[in-house]
């Protein structure tokens, strides 16, 4: 620590000054306060000082605006004897400016420099001697660096135009569970809404273009600007389907399309036809909309370990965005195409009848079960081949006991075999991760501690025979189609038995499209971490971890202005991170978004009680009762043991590792094309979607019975019951 002794500035005037306006913020004026003498009238507030504001003109040049004389009284000066002392002004000294209007402008031009040293706006204190200036003092503008947590928890909210706004959190939920950070909501929300935005016709009606928002850092679809932007008269199959397919259970309703009609019009017959004639050439070329994904993620290379400057990294990322967005369009049109032949099916699975029953869900999930060799399916299956790997060996019992931070060590030591499948596995899946269109989720290979502690329970529990059996277990077409149980016809099953690989390449080619455009993703976020790596050794950022808490064009200005203010702002959103965390939003939401409660309900809602029972929608059949491990925030996957029923707001790839130790699966959102549902139909486990409130009603450590084909989950035990029974 050092001791610094400055020379007393015999002033002849000084004061202080503003670079931006204190009042306004306005950063076009400047403001200047002082007096005769030393500062400390000024600051002090000792008297009225003299007021001078300066304005900033077109060409950056300082010319004087305004100026007032204020009311000095009298100057403080320093004594003979080393101290201050208070001197009055005489009359005619006090009614005239301390400062020429060549001196104001001297001083404003030296806070123009110092701005730009510092990259903000400045508060800064002087004196004049002489006619020599003398800089006493220079720090940041700290009441501009104030924001309310309001004003911070919605300043990227995407306008809410009336209170008819139909807005849902289904799809949205699963690629965007909970929190975005800024950098993710610049980047990969940017991209998501770019490509739904390209999958649906622009309409004369629209009040904004933007389809996939941000409302309070989470994600949203703005339905009528995508889904019922082209509508009829009536609700259609159609529109049925893609609601089983989004949100798992009806939503369209008439008053919908009568909303969407009012501001998109109505799509007449020749608009109809037009939508299924593109449907049916995208449909036709889906092959090639594949082979675009993946000639984009083998052209994308971004070695962002050759690069030694912030400055060049970022140009480079930014270059980069193109390819983001055009795999992001080849997943958009993936999907859309899924859902196209999804709708084609059940028109001729209901053999012309208008109402779907939960036998036409139950068929069509068994339809789509015939779906293999899809990538996130083939996740919890490369798991258990590793899990036989270590149970095979004499040492299983000792990994088990391993700390997860130190399991792959212990595998290369003891077992390098199985070191190497494991290796294989990250290779082939270490991009992907539970959130992973969120930029600061670490993925399986950069932090493969999740992975080896699911790998240390299923192999403590031995469960490597469930996705044995169930892959090994051939249904023929054939079979597959005398199991509907809607189908009257038989010309429906010979018409089904040709839509049948339709169906599966659809989602087989959905799956692979998302892998090439989480590659990419992936390696965005290896970069910004380099990046982050760069400012912090450039002096330009505190720490790494404060990245994803800039939006992609605030690390612009960052690096070409250094702005304080900029940083101080990111620190106050990481603040409230933990806090935001918590808020969550319902599926269905008309007007302004609101938060709802992720508590469970009270038992006078009837959540307490045995024989409670909740509708879903069948995706994958079969009938299994056990306990139930409600998670409703990824804090609480810990609580997840072998044989459980999980119960959860959705789920995405990164749940993959669980699904060996499960026995059924029920999630609030999702469609028939989810994550859950299509990796539950892979493996044969029992699941529902769509099923709302049952994070809410159920409790971890509850016997539940789920069916299958019914849609249903029932309570047949409460947990608290069972702990009393136990203590008597």
């Amino acid at each position: 620590m050092g001791i610094v002794v400055q020379q007393m500035v015999p002033a002849d005037s000084a004061g202080v000054l503003f670079t931006w306006h204190p009042s306004t913020g306005d950063p076009r004026q400047m403001l200047i306060t002082a007096n005769f003498g030393l500062g400390e009238s000024v600051v002090s507030a000792q008297v009225e000082p003299d007021t001078v504001v300066l304005e900033r003109d077109r060409t950056g040049r300082v010319v004087p605006k305004e100026s007032i004389c204020g009311n000095k009284g009298h100057r403080v000066i320093m004594s003979a004897k080393g101290g201050l002392m208070a001197e009055p002004l005489q009359n005619e000294k006090g009614s005239q400016l301390c400062l020429t209007e060549e001196e104001a402008l001297r001083v404003g031009r030296l806070g123009l420099q110092l701005e730009q040293m510092f990259g903000g706006p400045r508060d800064i204190e002087w004196a004049i001697s002489n006619g020599q200036i003398y800089l006493l003092q220079s720090r940041p503008i700290t009441s501009f660096d104030s924001w309310s947590k309001f004003e911070l928890l919605h300043e990227f909210d995407d306008p809410i135009i009336t209170d008819t706004e139909f807005l849902t959190t289904a799809n949205t939920g699963e690629v965007f569970p909970g929190l975005m950070t800024p950098l993710t909501q610049s980047v990969t929300r940017r991209a998501a809404d770019l490509s739904v935005r390209h999958q649906f016709p622009d309409r004369p009606g629209y009040y904004y273009s933007a389809n996939v928002i941000t409302a309070s850092y989470h994600a949203m679809f703005n339905v009528f600007n995508s889904l019922l932007v082209s509508v009829g008269s009536e609700v259609t199959l159609g529109e049925k389907v893609v609601d089983l397919a989004l949100y798992g259970h009806p939503v369209t309703t008439l008053e919908l399309l009568q909303l969407s009609a009012e501001r998109n019009g109505v799509v007449g017959s020749l608009g109809k036809l037009y939508v299924v004639l593109d449907m049916v050439k995208n449909t036709l070329f889906r092959k090639q909309v594949l082979q675009q994904a993946e000639k984009l993620t083998h052209e994308f290379l971004l070695d962002c370990q050759s690069y030694n400057k912030a400055e060049d990294l970022y140009s480079c990322i930014s270059n980069s965005f193109k390819y983001l967005d055009e795999v992001s369009n080849c997943h958009g049109k993936s999907s859309k195409i899924s859902v196209f032949t999804q709708v084609i099916a059940v028109s001729i699975l209901t053999e012309g009848r208008e109402e779907l029953t939960a036998e036409h869900y139950s068929d069509m999930g068994l339809l789509l079960s015939s779906c293999s060799d899809l990538v996130s399916a083939g996740i919890p299956v490369a798991l258990e081949d590793l899990a036989s790997s270590i149970i095979a060996t004499d040492k299983a019992r000792d990994f088990c006991t391993v700390l997860p931070s130190e399991a792959v060590h212990w595998l290369e030591e003891n077992y390098p075999s199985v070191a190497t499948k494991l290796q294989r596995f990250l290779d082939k899946y270490g991009h992907r991760c539970i959130k992973e269109f969120e930029l600061m989720t670490e993925t399986w290979g950069m932090n493969p501690e999740i992975l080896l502690k699911t790998l240390q329970t299923m192999v403590q529990n031995a469960v490597t025979d469930k996705f044995q059996k169930t892959t090994t277990k051939q249904v023929t077409d054939k079979e597959l189609l005398l199991q509907l149980k809607t189908v009257k016809k038989h010309g429906t099953r010979v018409v089904l038995g040709w839509l049948l690989p339709l169906c599966r390449s659809a989602v087989w080619q959905r799956e692979a499209n998302k892998d090439c455009y989480i590659t990419i993703i992936h390696q965005l976020r290896l970069a910004y971490r380099h990046l982050a790596q760069l400012m912090v050794k450039e002096g330009r950022i505190p720490d790494a971890q404060l990245m994803f808490f800039f939006t992609h064009y605030e690390l612009g200005v960052l690096l070409q202005t250094r702005d304080p203010v900029l940083i101080t702002k990111a620190l106050h959103r990481r603040r409230y991170q933990h806090e935001w965390k918590q808020l969550a939003f319902p599926e269905i939401i008309r007007g302004l978004p609101v938060p709802v409660s992720k508590e469970p309900l009270k038992a006078s809602g009837g959540s307490g009680t045995v024989g409670v029972r909740l509708q879903g929608t069948p995706v994958c059949s079969g009938t299994v009762m056990g306990r139930a491990c409600v998670v409703r925030s990824l804090e609480q996957i810990g609580e997840l043991t072998h044989g459980d029923i999980l119960i959860t707001h959705s789920t995405d790839v990164g749940w993959s590792p669980y699904f060996p130790l499960l026995e059924g699966v029920v999630t609030e959102l999702g469609g028939l094309i989810s994550h859950g549902a299509v990796v539950a139909r892979e493996y044969g486990l029992p699941c529902i979607v769509g099923c709302q409130d049952a994070t809410r009603i159920f409790s971890t450590g509850d016997t539940v019975l789920l069916v299958g084909a019914m849609g249903t989950v029932e309570r047949i035990n409460k947990y608290k019951d069972q702990k009393a029974t136990a203590s008597d």
